[in-house]
């Protein structure tokens, strides 16, 4: 019997740039996956959290996030709440409840924490971006219909994130496009919608930033992740005929991607010349929405299980 204690990546073999691998991999064709195919093993350590209402619980999560000191923050979308945990899972502060007051939320489904001062929160129905500290006490929000410029508002916001020098930039799902905010609240431009050079997003879901200030974006509706600069400029296309609904995803230093695939039940892997390095695969994934990376542990966000599932990467090549 398989032992789900431990979940193998495999590796898929690249295309190869280089002429003399090529020709070896031709004569050895044969034997060339076997040969090449390296198992990492993401090993399960445990799970946080089950439905509920209570500390610790979960009502329909939908965005994971982990700080620079590994403390994980959710968004408990179904209980309109933030939870704050410690690095080996225990609950640290309950933050929100229903409403469209400071403390309160309207389904809040996506979240980042990268620098560990503050949070940013897509409170989806309440059409705003809800900023706290690192310990969850209230900052300030943008409200995305506060500006009568119709080229920066936006509605329904399904994902955040901010960059190094501090800027916010919002997924406006209700355009399909990326809208900038400057690191005092400002509105200044978007792209990724129809009026801006490049194929328009079309459903995008989630939005990172890499250490090189590369946008990626997951868009179920063209099944890839898209590509831009960080000045807004269309840089390509990763992912298609890969994963089949791209959810939640994230982007190590090393700029390997985990993009959770909401049909196939897994993390595929990629890197960005679109070569697909391998799965993640667990029989217990029931909805795999979003993910974070931290110290060579895996987070697993799964929405319809209502917990964290929790892997560890023995051999941390991401």
């Amino acid at each position: 019997m398989k032992n789900w204690n431990y979940i193998y990546f495999k590796k898929t073999p690249f295309v190869f740039s280089c002429l003399y691998d090529l020709i070896i991999s031709i004569i050895l064709f044969a034997g060339f996956t076997s040969a090449l195919a390296q198992n990492v093993q993401f090993q399960f350590i445990r799970s946080i959290g089950k439905k509920g209402i209570l500390q610790g619980e979960f009502n329909a999560p939908q965005g994971i996030a982990v700080d620079i000191s590994g403390k994980l923050y959710i968004a408990d979308t179904g209980n309109n709440r933030i939870q704050l945990f410690s690095p080996d899972g225990k609950v640290l502060k309950v933050y929100g409840g229903f409403g469209k007051g400071v403390a309160q939320y309207d389904e809040p489904v996506s979240l980042w924490a990268g620098n560990g001062l503050y949070v940013c929160i897509a409170d989806k129905n309440n059409h705003r971006i809800v900023i706290l500290d690192g310990a969850l006490n209230y900052v300030t929000h943008i409200e995305g219909t506060a500006s009568s410029n119709q080229k920066v508002s936006f509605h329904f916001p399904l994902s955040v994130a901010c960059s190094s020098l501090g800027e916010i930039f919002v997924l406006d799902s209700e355009n399909n496009r990326i809208v900038r905010y400057s690191s005092a609240g400002i509105p200044m431009n978007s792209f990724g919608g129809y009026d801006t050079a490049g194929p328009p997003l079309k459903q995008p879901k989630k939005i990172v930033i890499s250490e090189s200030r590369t946008f990626f974006i997951s868009d179920a509706g063209q099944k890839a992740i898209i590509m831009y600069d960080y000045f807004g400029n269309y840089r390509g296309i990763i992912g298609q005929k890969i994963i089949s609904q791209p959810a939640g995803l994230l982007v190590t230093e090393k700029g390997i991607i985990f993009i959770c695939d909401r049909i196939e039940k897994h993390i595929a892997v990629i890197d960005t010349a679109n070569h697909l390095l391998g799965t993640v695969e667990y029989p217990g994934f029931k909805t795999p929405i979003d993910a974070a990376f931290y110290n060579s542990m895996l987070y697993v966000l799964d929405k319809d299980n209502n917990m964290v599932l929790i892997f560890k990467v023995e051999d941390n090549k991401f």
